[in-house]
């Protein structure tokens, strides 16, 4: 089912991310009637998960990225934020329209729970098909993190449990945007390789951001998906 259109702030209104955390911070973020512009000239400084939630409670649940140029999602160093941004905003509920393309078939199977570009090429458009924004749902629990994946095609499921310190500790500390050096003991190597395997982050480079995001009751995807293609669960 199509998700209805949220009236749409005007493009005079295209706020930057500081102006968007100055409106949450007056309370006047309501006047653009759920959906807010935001100027993505720079697609690595966009708003971190704190501002996202609370523009949700200020009562906005679309986010439209207004650029000059169309994003390229490719394998920069640059884009790791940007597929940062996307997770963060399918955690909280908001769902991202943006124009661009993608130019990594590595990154497309990866964030394809994540809201996909308005156009592109052949891996946007795969991206648009395969779409469906429960595929990849993130649930801590006491002492574990439990991870729900169906981004596979013709597999019905991957759970992966994790727990031990070392292991949870580097799953929080990649839903930001890290860099490793050669030196840098804060994240032991082994537990690196174990999520790219599983493509639980992406990585570029020393750089790695984690994509599992985290599970939202009513969001639902703006393209129609085949949710009976074989493999899916019922």
């Amino acid at each position: 089912m199509r998700r209805s259109k949220a009236t749409r702030a005007p493009l005079s209104s295209c706020l930057s991310s500081a102006e968007l955390s100055d409106e949450i911070g007056s309370g006047t973020l309501g006047r653009f009637l759920g959906s807010v512009a935001i100027d993505a000239a720079a697609p690595d400084s966009l708003p971190v998960r704190q501002s996202l939630i609370e523009a949700t409670r200020n009562g906005i649940h679309e986010v439209r990225l207004v650029r000059s140029e169309p994003i390229v999602l490719d394998e920069s160093e640059a884009m790791l934020d940007f597929v940062r941004f996307l997770r963060d905003c399918r955690s909280t509920g908001i769902w991202v329209d943006w124009q661009g393309d993608v130019l990594s078939e590595r990154f497309e199977v990866a964030v394809r729970h994540l809201a996909p570009p308005t156009n592109g090429g052949a891996l946007a458009d795969r991206w648009r098909r395969t779409h469906a924004v429960s595929m990849c749902t993130l649930r801590r629990g006491g002492d574990f993190t439990a991870i729900l994946d169906t981004r596979t095609p013709n597999l019905r499921f991957e759970r992966h449990v994790i727990t031990g310190d070392p292991w949870l500790k580097a799953l929080t500390a990649l839903s930001a945007v890290t860099h490793i050096t050669p030196d840098d003991s804060a994240i032991d190597e082994t537990i690196l390789r174990v999520f790219e395997s599983k493509r639980l982050v992406v990585r570029t480079g020393d750089s790695l951001v984690a994509v599992p995001s985290r599970p939202v009751a009513g969001l639902a995807s703006r393209y129609i998906v085949d949710q009976r293609r074989p493999g899916r669960p019922a």
